[in-house]
């Protein structure tokens, strides 16, 4: 881990440097996320994060073939037609998403490393991806936690000695940076993640999980799964508390996920992130010793 401090800092003095260009850019442009609805902000804000999870999906490229970049990319840009949608007023149907998430990710379908113990383990991983990229999403709904869960996780498979090449650590510093700025930040948040961010951020922490070591053959799914374990718990508890309550589970709210229980608990709000990224760092680490 030392020596991937000084990328660490690199990365995220970067980060912090080019932050009032990025937000005053996309606010130039009216890439915002407007107040509303059942957000809590009160002003339009930035959505400029999705830049800050842009180096770990262009990590994935190193994957043989690129294979594993191209259903991020994909994945990326359903997210910024998402956002773009939403500044609006409007969404994308949920069918639609799924449906896109799925086709991206089916042409991983054979991949030698996720299908390298046989068709059961690579379709787990496939799940897995398609699990995280959704359940990310829905973490993103109080500020901070998202990142620090997506940070924790990149954590965890520094300590194992996975992604230890400066790009990676240097990845990893951009999240840092963006998790003060949205989170700690004295005037509150000055960037969001937006559906883009969150939903690339989920398939590239966990892509980068599952691939294991250059002499196993499958993917690490126990690493795979801890990565996105925070978001996924998450997730599978609103969806059902939603369904046992007659409604969608795709429906956003303010009172059913993690964030809003802590709120609920009165649980420091900048205590949040922090727990989130500890608590996928040790998960992680655990996974792999």
């Amino acid at each position: 881990m030392l020596s991937d401090l000084i990328p660490i800092l690199v990365g995220m003095a970067a980060g912090l440097l080019v932050s009032s260009m990025v937000a005053e850019a996309c606010l130039g442009l009216g890439w915002t996320d407007p107040p509303g609805r059942h957000k809590t902000h009160q002003r339009a804000v930035a959505l400029g994060g999705v830049l800050y999870t842009l180096p770990l999906l262009f990590l994935l490229l190193e994957d043989p073939g690129g294979r594993l970049f191209w259903p991020g990319a994909a994945i990326l840009v359903l997210g910024l037609w998402e956002d773009a949608r939403k500044r609006r007023g409007g969404e994308l149907p949920w069918p639609f998403r799924l449906g896109v998430f799925v086709l991206a990710l089916a042409s991983l379908w054979g991949h030698p490393q996720l299908f390298g113990d046989g068709a059961p383990a690579g379709v787990i991983a496939l799940v897995l991806l398609l699990a995280a990229v959704i359940s990310f999403n829905w973490f993103d709904h109080a500020d901070g936690m998202c990142a620090g869960a997506g940070l924790g996780a990149v954590a965890g498979l520094m300590l194992l000695g996975r992604g230890h090449a400066p790009w990676f650590a240097a990845a990893a510093g951009l999240l840092c940076a963006f998790l003060w700025l949205n989170a700690y930040r004295r005037g509150g948040p000055l960037l969001f993640l937006g559906d883009a961010g969150a939903q690339v951020l989920g398939y590239c922490v966990t892509a980068h999980a599952l691939l294991a070591g250059p002499d196993t053959p499958g993917p690490d799914l126990a690493v795979g799964l801890a990565a996105a374990g925070l978001p996924l718990l998450d997730a599978a508890r609103v969806t059902l508390l939603r369904l046992s309550q007659g409604l969608a589970p795709w429906r956003p709210d303010r009172e059913r996920h993690l964030g809003h229980l802590a709120a609920r608990f009165t649980v420091p709000r900048g205590l949040l992130p922090l727990a989130c990224a500890c608590a996928a760092a040790l998960w992680v680490w655990l996974a792999g010793r």
